[in-house]
């Protein structure tokens, strides 16, 4: 069961429901009210820029260390920044607490380029929309579990050591992850051939798939789909809203994520519909004194909440499975989700960045949707060129999407 594409995947949900998932209520409610704005959006855009940069190469990195590695690698970076956020509390050390984003943001990369090659080259074509639902609840469950203890008024200190206990627990349970190797789809073929990593081979693939036009044209959609966090997570939440109606909005937030990637998930691979008609059905977006929970206008933002949470929730799917539909290759697509955690990370980092300066809200909002725009059209000519299927059964051939039965290979047990 372990070494299934569904078994790999829930181990995947799992730890990224205790680590990165823990980690998001830390992200969206500013350690728990205790660090200033200014703090926070210096840290992410120091977290975002080392993010990007690393991630060109994170693909290749997972192509040599393979999944586990990076996983845990990424997990005990997470922990380190949540330690140093703690103590920032209680020394006001900013220094430290940058020093500990950056690392975060080498560890996220790696972290990510892994589980991107794992939701994209792990289940079969009719199942990569479902795939990325499943890894998408679970790992937001973390985040929706986690949003409550902040809403209990539990000590800070409690707090905290419980988030660094189950992210503790994610990292442990990484060591189930296995090599894409022995991994075994549910049509009994293997996700990839065993082979010999080469650094300058690794290198130069990079360098084409800067080339690949199918790519490039995705690069506005990667770059938005975490631009909006800084607005909605950001400018929307801390200038709109009381303390612990933030924290709420952030459970909120995250729970009609996994509302959102369940449905689109399904849609995503449903068979009625051509893969290149799926790919073109898509959408997103969206208060003076800051409003409580108990507030009669509360009910209208409460509703823009779940709608931005499902909205973002499209788009990560829509990332990932438009990716995924391209080829099913682990090696390539490891690189490939690299570059799109890159990319991704850019657009974050510039919006957190542009959040420090006079840039009225009304300006962002622009920002954000004339960039969404843009980045709906170019994805649009790339779904129309997506063919059904990547599975090529002519012997002989050289294409990487030929897979091979079951039987006809040497056993890895």
């Amino acid at each position: 069961m372990l070494k299934t594409s569904l078994g790999q995947l829930i181990v995947l949900s799992l730890t990224f429901c205790f680590i990165q998932g823990t980690y998001n209520i830390y992200y969206g409610s500013g350690t728990l009210g205790g660090i200033n704005v200014s703090t926070s959006v210096g840290n992410n855009v120091a977290l975002y820029s080392t993010f990007s940069i690393v991630s060109v190469f994170a693909g290749s990195a997972h192509n040599g260390l393979g999944p586990r590695v990076c996983i845990i690698i990424g997990g005990i970076t997470y922990m380190i920044y949540v330690a140093s956020l703690w103590y920032y509390l209680y020394t006001g050390n900013t220094f430290l607490s940058i020093i500990g984003a950056s690392m975060v943001g080498f560890g996220a990369s790696l972290s990510w380029g892994a589980a991107n090659t794992i939701l994209m080259a792990y289940p079969m074509e009719n199942q990569k929309g479902r795939f990325f639902g499943i890894f998408w609840i679970l790992f937001n469950l973390g985040s929706l579990i986690g949003g409550f203890l902040p809403l209990m008024q539990v000590e800070l200190n409690y707090v905290t050591i419980g988030f660094l206990c189950l992210m503790l627990v994610g990292v442990s349970v990484a060591w189930l992850l296995v090599p894409p190797a022995l991994v075994i789809r549910e049509n009994s073929t293997y996700v990839s051939d065993p082979c010999r990593f080469n650094l300058f081979d690794e290198l130069y693939q990079i360098y084409n798939s800067f080339r690949c036009q199918y790519l490039l044209l995705l690069f506005p959609l990667f770059f938005y789909s975490n631009f909006f966090y800084a607005y909605r997570l950001g400018h929307l939440i801390h200038d709109s809203f009381t303390d612990r109606t933030h924290m709420f909005n952030t459970v909120t937030y995250w729970a009609a994520q996994m509302l959102g990637a369940f449905t689109f998930g399904q849609f995503l691979d449903c068979s009625l519909i051509t893969r290149s008609k799926r790919g073109n059905l898509n959408r997103s977006h969206g208060l003076t004194a800051p409003t409580d929970l108990v507030d009669s206008n509360y009910s209208s933002a409460l509703v823009l909440m779940l709608l931005c949470g499902f909205a973002d929730a499209i788009v990560q799917s829509y990332c990932c499975w438009i990716l995924g539909a391209k080829t099913n290759n682990a090696s390539i697509l490891s690189r490939y989700g690299g570059i799109y955690k890159a990319v991704q990370s850019a657009g974050a980092a510039t919006a957190w960045f542009i959040s420090t300066t006079s840039i009225p809200s009304w300006l962002v909002i622009v920002i954000n949707f004339s960039l969404f725009c843009i980045a709906l059209l170019l994805a649009y000519f790339v779904a129309r060129g997506i063919t059904n299927t990547n599975y090529h059964l002519v012997l002989g051939s050289h294409d990487e999407d030929l897979i091979a039965p079951m039987n006809t290979r040497k056993s890895r047990n």
